[in-house]
């Protein structure tokens, strides 16, 4: 991904080719024992600091969306003597002030201080390796590995992206590299290494929902968008925003088009007749936005299956990414900005877990349900005391860790991305309302009902806003009544060993695969076909190659099948041969 190098050795690396149609720049600083390249976009590049300032070097990656609020509230026009100030006043965790989707480096040469960071919500990807007493990291897997040369494959990072989807834990698929985590930072002096944390998203409840809460939220929830919309239009981009069947895209564009006097323009991609084409058709006429529909009938963009890998940077299963990347395409480059997202809008505004104390186990927000008994040795030593409960650890790992690495990574391939509702400020207000509080959509629905009763009126997923479904708590997570037989029947066959697998209904699935790969000849025939070329890559692992072979061969489950092809894919990119398929 587009962002930075940064190296104790001279980085001489090549920027991986990603194919896109929007132009990049290259910088390049040099100090006595750093070296660091930047690599980005042409886009919003009064955000993307590079700077020596003769004591201090910093360096900026993506959006900063209150670099205006900062400024203003310093006395200062300047960005690099803002980031000097605040790293004086503030110290070295200065920048969890920042809001955005940002990552940065700061150097203090003359404490020798190098602090590296990410967003609050590891947005913005970063790598790093420290072996052999050298510092490499970067923003791109692929730039990273070559820069610290050929290493050996981390079966334990290869098994989580095989059986959950993603990485829990913030491990890659090669040896002794790691993620840096959201809310982390690395601080490197005299040589030594530490990955530390300067902003941790918590739940303890200190707020009660009243008209007073609600009001609260919708001033904060309005900031976010708003922040979004001021920044493409201070630097000339269009308001383009991807729209759903759901809620959460739903409330994204209703404020946007109040806060701005372009035409807002909403996109969206799925099957014919599904709730997604027929609810977002609805909105748009509403609101009053333009709209597009590309519809992703037959499954061809599946076959892009390098592509995809690639542009997620090996840190999810493809198939989301190809899907998103596909419908990227349709958006003119030249006018495409920010693109805000409702990632983790649910898990938010509605909580999907009720018991605070309940502790998770590692993989239980699994995407596939697989878990091999192996697997239960790979389990980081402090993994448990990452995150204080259900919640925490379903938004750290599910929401941050995977469903913030589909759409919103593939969109960064060519643009920028936000998730509106991950704004800082809105979500540690909202995380005070008590779970129980924000269960079965009470919270988001007396919103809704109370600030914008236009969007109420267009069924949520073909379900009525304000008059929801009953529901049955079980182990602490909201159920509706209707599924409650499906999924012990589901629970059941699969403790035994038989999974119990169900095609999805056509009319309602965006994406339904198992029709597609009954449907398409062409589809089937590119997964049979990429499968049996490069199962050899895992010869020198024959465990995990049993079980990719197993994942692929022996389950009709299309998301297993979708992590099987993303494990022999990321080997393939980072360890290419000379053949292909």
């Amino acid at each position: 991904m587009y962002g930075f190098l940064i190296s104790t050795q001279p980085a001489e690396a090549a920027f991986p080719e990603y194919g896109g149609r929007v132009p990049a720049i290259g910088r390049r600083w040099d100090g006595k024992n750093l070296h660091i390249r930047q690599v980005t976009l042409d886009k919003f590049t009064g955000d993307k600091l590079f700077a020596d300032t003769g004591d201090f070097f910093v360096a900026t990656e993506g959006v900063l969306l209150n670099l205006a609020e900062l400024k203003q509230r310093h006395h200062t026009g300047d960005t690099a003597e803002l980031f000097v100030r605040l790293y004086r006043e503030r110290g070295e965790t200065f920048f969890s002030l920042l809001r955005g989707s940002f990552s940065g480096v700061f150097y203090d040469k003359a404490k020798d201080l190098l602090l590296v960071f990410t967003d609050q919500q590891g947005s913005k990807l970063l790598f790093y390796d420290t072996r052999g007493g050298n510092l490499c990291s970067s923003s791109s897997l692929p730039w990273l590995a070559a820069q610290c040369g050929r290493r050996g494959w981390s079966e334990a990072g290869l098994l989580e992206l095989l059986t959950f989807g993603y990485s829990p834990s913030c491990r890659t698929v090669l040896d002794g590299i790691l993620r840096v985590g959201a809310g982390n930072y690395l601080r490197v002096t005299n040589g030594a290494v530490q990955e530390l944390t300067y902003h941790r998203f918590t739940n303890r409840h200190c707020r009660h929902t009243t008209a007073e809460t609600l009001r609260r939220a919708d001033e904060l929830f309005r900031q976010a968008v708003r922040r979004v919309t001021d920044k493409n239009t201070e630097y000339g981009y269009g308001q383009y925003i991807p729209l759903s069947g759901g809620l959460d895209s739903r409330m994204i564009t209703r404020v946007a088009v109040e806060q701005t006097s372009e035409t807002v323009c909403n996109f969206t991609y799925g099957t014919v007749g599904s709730p997604d084409e027929r609810l977002s058709r609805q909105v748009a006429e509403a609101f009053g936005t333009r709209w597009t529909f590309q519809s992703q009938e037959g499954g061809s963009f599946l076959e892009r299956i390098d592509e995809a890998v690639l542009r997620s940077d090996m840190q999810l299963s493809y198939a989301g990414p190809a899907e998103s990347y596909n419908a990227l395409l349709e958006l003119p480059p030249d006018r495409t900005g920010i693109i805000p997202t409702g990632v983790g809008g649910d898990n938010l505004f509605h909580s999907l877990f009720h018991r605070t104390h309940r502790r998770s186990a590692y993989g239980d927000f699994s995407l596939s349900g697989c878990f091999y008994p192996e697997q239960k040795g790979l389990m980081p030593a402090d993994y448990a005391r990452r995150f204080e409960n259900r919640n925490i650890h379903s938004l750290y790992t599910r929401i941050f860790y995977c469903h913030n690495f589909g759409a919103p990574l593939t969109y960064q391939c060519e643009a920028e991305s936000y998730s509106v509702f991950m704004d800082v400020d809105l979500m540690e207000y909202v995380l005070a309302v008590p779970e129980w509080e924000r269960k079965n959509y009470r919270f988001y629905d007396r919103w809704v009902l109370s600030f914008y009763p236009d969007a109420a009126r267009i069924l949520h997923n073909d379900h009525q806003i304000g008059r929801r479904e009953p529901v049955v708590e079980i182990m602490g997570r909201s159920v509706p009544v209707r599924d409650v037989m499906r999924r012990a029947l589901s629970f059941v066959l699969r403790k035994a060993g038989v999974p119990l697998v169900q095609r999805p209904d056509a009319s309602k699935s965006p994406n339904p695969t198992e029709q597609w790969l009954e449907e398409n000849s062409a589809l089937r025939e590119c997964w049979d076909r990429y499968f049996h070329t490069n199962i050899d890559l895992l010869d020198a692992m024959p465990r995990l190659q049993a079980h990719v072979s197993s994942q692929y061969l022996q389950t009709r489950d299309c998301q297993q099948r979708f992590h099987a092809l993303t494990v022999l894919s990321a080997v393939r990119l980072l360890h290419p041969r000379t053949d292909s398929i």
